[in-house]
């Protein structure tokens, strides 16, 4: 037992460097590490050096606040030696983990040396020589991979049912066609239902589109529409199921509008995007087809032709044809 104490005892310090893996141009700084000294510290000379100086260079050292006294060889440099000593006695026997330096090594290029040192002096508070294990340190220069930004998660739009008029204005009399359509990824099943206002419009003709199934139907003021697929159907891009067409009571103003009440897709609710269109009290706003609140040509030619089929009196015509000059 006394003679396991005794090596115990023994046992040398350790004196090590640490190691580091970095990019080229990069500069670590590594602690010059004593892990004990069982009699105190006076001073140290080093000389601390690179197994493949093509790798690396030693550009600077820091001493800690405990040496006084200090100096090393002309740096940057592939090999340096460096000398302190403890004036004041400020490094205590017993003491732990006393940093002796700390060596900056600049990185130039790929691959990896070792950083050796050599103990030139290393004495204790006596003037002995400590006898300490060396642990050598490694500098690895590797080609650093950038952390990568992450790539957003693009936020998916949402599914939705439109029940849109294919103008914007109507006149008193006249028809227009409502498009009921849907967009998604893929669908079996559309399920819509929507009312309009029967006592400006009233319903006329309703036809239905491939690629669904579909059944529609139209009861009192509320028309309904389902759409079925014996296999999911690509409904990336807008989708049309139905058309509705409406007729506009003669005495009818202000504008006509659309409550959709359901719209589901695969059994989800979804959005619903409805429209809405103004009933014209000017006779060029029935042909004022794009809203643009003007009469372009090709709707004066719509104008001349419902005249030449006595669908517009004269004075009509040339209340379209002023709107036109003005326009």
């Amino acid at each position: 037992m006394i003679a396991f104490l005794l090596l115990l005892l023994a046992l040398p310090a350790n004196l090590s460097i640490g190691s580091a893996t970095a990019g080229i141009g990069d500069v670590v700084s590594l602690d010059i590490i004593l892990d004990s000294v069982e009699n105190g510290l006076s001073g140290y000379n080093l000389t601390l050096s690179l197994s493949n100086p093509e790798i690396a260079e030693i550009v600077s050292v820091d001493f800690p606040d405990w040496a006084l006294l200090k100096d090393s060889s002309k740096l940057p440099s592939d090999a340096a030696w460096i000398k302190a000593v403890d004036l004041n006695d400020n490094v205590k026997p017993g003491q732990k983990n006393v940093k002796l330096a700390t060596l900056k090594i600049r990185c130039d290029s790929y691959g990896s040396s070792e950083i050796r040192i050599t103990v030139n002096r290393l004495d204790d508070d006596s003037g002995n020589q400590i006898a300490a294990a060396i642990s050598n340190g490694r500098i690895t220069v590797g080609q650093v991979t950038p952390t990568p930004t992450p790539t957003p998660t693009p936020t998916p739009t949402p599914v939705q049912v439109y029940i849109e008029p294919n103008r914007t204005s109507v006149a008193p009399g006249e028809q227009f066609a409502v498009d009921v359509s849907v967009k998604d990824g893929t669908a079996k099943s559309v399920v819509v239902e929507f009312t309009f206002d029967d006592s400006k419009v009233k319903y006329t003709v309703k036809s239905t589109y491939e690629p669904f199934s579909v059944l529609s139907s139209v009861s009192g003021n509320r028309v309904s529409v389902a759409g079925i697929s014996a296999t999911a159907v690509d409904i990336s891009d807008k989708t049309k199921i139905a058309t509705i067409v409406f007729s506009v009571y003669q005495n009818a103003t202000g504008t006509i509008a659309f409550n959709c009440t359901t719209a589901n897709v695969d059994g989800r609710d979804v959005a619903c995007v409805t429209g809405s269109l103004a009933i014209a009290i000017e006779v060029w706003q029935a042909y004022d087809k794009n809203g643009n609140g003007k009469v372009d040509t090709n709707e004066l030619i719509s104008g001349i032709q419902d005249w030449l089929n006595n669908k517009l009196s004269t004075m009509d015509l040339i209340k379209i044809i002023q709107k036109w000059l003005q326009s």
